[in-house]
């Protein structure tokens, strides 16, 4: 992580996450991520963007590029 925590910074890592985990979702035809699994999940993302340094007025940052 840089010193400097940027916003932008922190969401390309959430992006680069959320985009890879859809890729291997579809590999798994769909059934990777169950809808319990999925919740945790992004609450997982959503804490370690958090504490990252991400600041947002959105509560679930994933939403954006999340397929699953």
């Amino acid at each position: 992580m840089p010193k400097e925590k940027s916003n932008a910074f922190v969401l390309k890592a959430v992006k680069t996450v959320v985009v890879r985990l859809n890729k291997l979702n579809d590999q798994c035809d769909g059934v990777l991520i169950e809808t319990g699994r999925r919740e945790q999940l992004c609450a997982l993302l959503i804490a370690a963007a958090q504490r990252a340094g991400l600041v947002s007025d959105e509560y679930d940052v994933t939403a954006p590029w999340r397929e699953w």
